[in-house]
């Protein structure tokens, strides 16, 4: 009896129902294992209902990136053309027509895509352009600011110096034959041009202009007025020379200056005059 007892015992475990007991089954287990099956659904189909909304919810994205097509408007973005080139600055020796005509070259690409260093270093080669700034403004305009070179002076035969003494070669043209002439080695056009700054502001207290100023291979100043008087200076002392001069000038020799060719000043305690009229010669100091 306790061989039979413990095998059905062990059937009944595995869920076989043994149809030789004559004891009625428990109300109390068979509910139980209702409540167990129904909750077991309740969890199946509560995953099922997580499963689908993620399902619903993928789907719904995908058809939404399908509709809209976000790619498709990124590269409408990227790929869009430049519609309009502002161009700004005062222009004296170009024009912004002229300007356009370059800029038009290099904006036929997108919006996004135009390299603004090239375009920039094209418009830098002109010889009367100073410096450019290049800028995008969304979503499809361009802005570029000029600035022209600033002539000061003729330097040689070659072009201009502009007010840092840079050298800007350009052909000869009437835009700058009105300005003084430097001459020099290339080495000093620096040098030459600080002197020529300094020099022409005390002379024009005296209502003086300087109309030329050259330094020579000696390393010797020779300046020109626009009254046609040529000054030699020499190689040193000059502002001490030129204060010299413009104390006689408004001393004794003050009234006959307009008459002056040459004011020698290399001697070492005073000048010499050559007048315009005559070959003789006023040695003024000792």
């Amino acid at each position: 009896m306790i061989g039979a007892t413990q095998k059905k015992y062990v059937a009944r475990s595995v869920g076989t129902v043994a149809r030789t007991s004559t004891r009625p089954a428990r109300s109390g287990a068979t509910k139980n294992k209702r409540k167990l099956v129904l909750g077991q659904y309740r969890y199946v189909g509560s995953v099922l209902l997580k499963v689908l909304f993620i399902m619903g919810l993928l789907g719904g994205c995908l058809a939404a990136y399908w509709h809209f097509d976000p790619k498709g408007k990124l590269q409408e973005f990227t790929h869009r053309p430049i519609k309009e080139v502002q161009i700004e600055g005062v222009f004296q020796f170009i024009s912004a027509e002229m300007l356009q005509e370059q800029i038009e070259l290099y904006v036929q690409g997108s919006f996004l895509e135009l390299e603004l260093t090239d375009l920039k270093s094209q418009l830098e080669k002109n010889p009367w352009i100073d410096t450019v700034a290049i800028a995008r403004v969304w979503p499809d305009k361009l802005i570029v600011k000029v600035v022209e070179q600033q002539p000061i002076a003729q330097w040689g035969k070659k072009g201009f110096l502009n007010m840092r003494g840079d050298i800007v070669e350009v052909e000869k043209t009437t835009k700058i034959q009105a300005l003084p002439l430097l001459q020099g080695d290339d080495r000093y056009a620096q040098e030459i041009m600080s002197q020529y700054l300094r020099i022409g502001k005390l002379l024009s207290q005296q209502d003086m202009a300087l109309a030329a100023v050259e330094l020579d291979d000696t390393r010797a100043w020779t300046l020109t007025l626009q009254s046609g008087i040529t000054i030699k200076l020499g190689r040193d002392r000059l502002w001490e020379k030129l204060q010299y001069l413009l104390a006689a000038k408004n001393g004794d020799l003050g009234k006959e200056f307009h008459k002056i060719q040459i004011v020698d000043m290399r001697y070492p305690g005073g000048f010499a005059v050559t007048w315009r009229a005559e070959a003789d010669q006023y040695v003024a100091g000792g």
